[in-house]
């Protein structure tokens, strides 16, 4: 199993991560997904754009998550 997900982990840094899009979730700020490769934290950025999930980034300094979704089409 730990050959697997070395494996998985390592086509991630290659091609990205890939959102699993049957287990998107509402935050109430952002939506997220985990990676359906290696299950690694992923966030959506903007329109159809998704990003690894980096809490220095995506929190704010009182532990809030901060506000990143895409205003709607």
């Amino acid at each position: 199993m730990a050959d697997w997900n070395a494996a998985m982990n390592l086509l991630c840094m290659i091609l990205k991560h890939q959102r699993d899009a049957s287990r998107v979730w509402d935050d109430g700020h952002n939506y997220r997904a985990p990676c359906r490769r290696c299950g690694f934290p992923l966030i959506k950025v903007t329109f159809g754009d998704w990003r690894a999930f980096d809490a220095t980034r995506d929190y704010e300094a009182d532990g809030a998550p901060r506000k990143s979704r895409p205003l709607s089409r």
